[in-house]
């Protein structure tokens, strides 16, 4: 897939601001969002079962951002707030703001996992949370395997 060229500068800037590989972040955009296509924020029912309703004193519109993926990169809006992101989850629809938090995260799980698991593992906990596998595979193989295609085309099919 190709992204636009507003969205791919949007990513470059975004990923030589946080010190990360284009192909990677433009991948994971690729994968999580058609290339920004698909400008739409993902709610996710599981999530909010698992992590969010224990959570107390949040009124119901926050937790409901907070089990929804947002922007370019689907960052759940937990995680956003784990990292200090303070504004209404709608601004991270916001192209550069989506990209600036997706970013930010995959830096953070970059300098957790990178060293022992390489690229392939950082995706795999950008998605699930950490990179575990089954029989070898990550449990998100589909999911690893997507972005490092998209990646492999950003880059130029190398």
């Amino acid at each position: 897939m190709k992204l636009a060229p507003d969205v791919l500068k949007a990513v470059q800037e975004a990923a030589l601001d946080a010190g990360l590989p284009i192909s990677i972040v433009a991948g994971i955009v690729c994968q999580e969002s058609s290339g920004w296509t698909n400008r739409k924020p993902r709610y996710e029912p599981g999530f909010f079962q698992r992590y969010i309703l224990k959570i107390p004193g949040l009124g119901t519109e926050e937790r409901k951002g907070r089990a929804t993926s947002w922007g370019p990169m689907q960052v759940m809006g937990q995680t956003a707030r784990e990292m200090g992101y303070t504004a209404p989850f709608q601004n991270m629809l916001v192209l550069e703001i989506g990209l600036y938090w997706g970013c930010r995260y995959l830096k953070r799980l970059k300098a957790r996992y990178f060293d022992e698991y390489g690229w392939e593992g950082v995706i795999a906990a950008f998605n699930a949370g950490s990179p575990r596998k089954r029989n070898g595979r990550y449990v998100n193989q589909p999911y690893v395997d997507g972005v490092m295609w998209h990646a492999g085309q950003a880059a130029g099919g190398k």
